[in-house]
């Protein structure tokens, strides 16, 4: 955003909305700049001085170099730190599910509780006391925590996934130990 298009907005949102920022004879000026009418002495000395920072200062911030750090999921994911996730993405990104198309990924975590979306994915996040023994490896290609397939049918017991635990049933079924030390009989015991 051009000063010029950044003044126009100042003007637009009124005297009322940007006083906190700019004084009464700040904003006068602005409004002269916005409309094309020539500044007098006292009034380009605004301009030069605190106005000017000011401006300098919301146009740093609307710039793309102060765009969000959270851009992606995975961008948000990096920021909770204590989560990891589970049920289908983390089959698939163990091997076992590419089959799948997975747009609901769930995650546990530490810090909280419901739903976000990031690009027509939503992120089904459910807060736990303790992820310290928790069976999960870090993934290389994308940085993030994923389930190991064990303990995947173990986290069906929080999330209430019956679809997780259906086809994790039947990868074991197919693939047996290749695909987890437990057995489905031991996982109901657990």
């Amino acid at each position: 955003m051009t000063n010029s298009e950044l003044i126009s907005k100042i003007v637009e949102l009124g005297k009322d909305i940007v006083r906190p920022i700019f004084k009464d004879k700040q904003f006068e000026v602005l409004k002269k700049i916005s409309f094309g009418t020539e500044l007098t002495e006292t009034e380009k000395r605004y301009l030069r001085g605190n106005v000017r920072k000011k401006l300098e200062l919301l146009n740093i911030l609307n710039s793309d170099q102060y765009n969000p750090r959270v851009k992606d999921y995975s961008d948000f994911l990096k920021i909770l730190r204590e989560y990891y996730i589970t049920g289908l993405e983390a089959l698939k990104n163990n091997g076992f599910g590419w089959d799948l198309k997975v747009n609901i990924i769930e995650v546990l975590n530490t810090k909280l509780n419901g739903e976000v979306e990031f690009s027509g994915k939503i992120l089904k996040l459910i807060k736990v006391k303790s992820i310290k023994k928790a069976d999960f490896e870090l993934n290389k290609s994308d940085s993030l925590k994923y389930a190991t397939n064990e303990q995947i049918i173990k986290d069906t017991k929080v999330t209430k996934n019956l679809l997780v635990k259906k086809k994790w049933t039947n990868h074991y079924l197919r693939y047996k130990s290749e695909f987890s030390k437990f057995k489905p009989e031991e996982i109901n015991d657990k």
